[in-house]
């Protein structure tokens, strides 16, 4: 999700990280660079198609980039679990986001009338 107005900075996010596991790997993170090619959605543009849609805020960028780097590092990365739970659980529901969870149920009364 990438909507800076409403404190998701997804795809800013993934280029943060793509940078780093550049320089890191000497090339691209093969999904990150893939799921760049396209415009992520904004959160106004699933509100305008889900009316009524509950989008809340999931992964906390910092806290996203943090475990996403250890993770990807040889031998450190086995502790990931462990360092997120320790030091970075706590701010992973504070904004601004790199993804969010949509819900959305359809007006099932509307629903049977058509």
């Amino acid at each position: 999700m990438h909507d800076p107005n409403h404190n998701f900075l997804g795809r800013e996010a993934d280029i943060k990280f793509n940078n780093w596991y550049f320089d890191f790997y000497k090339k691209e993170h093969s999904w990150t660079a893939e799921h760049l090619k396209i415009d992520p959605p904004s959160y106004s543009e699933i509100k305008k198609l889900l009316p009524g849609a509950l989008v809340t805020g999931t992964q906390n960028v910092e806290t996203w980039f943090k475990y996403t780097t250890l993770r990807t590092t040889p031998l450190l990365g086995l502790f990931t679990g462990l360092v997120y739970i320790l030091k970075w659980k706590a701010k992973d529901d504070t904004p601004p986001f790199h993804g969010c969870f949509v819900k959305w149920v359809k007006d099932l009364e509307n629903l049977h009338k058509e």
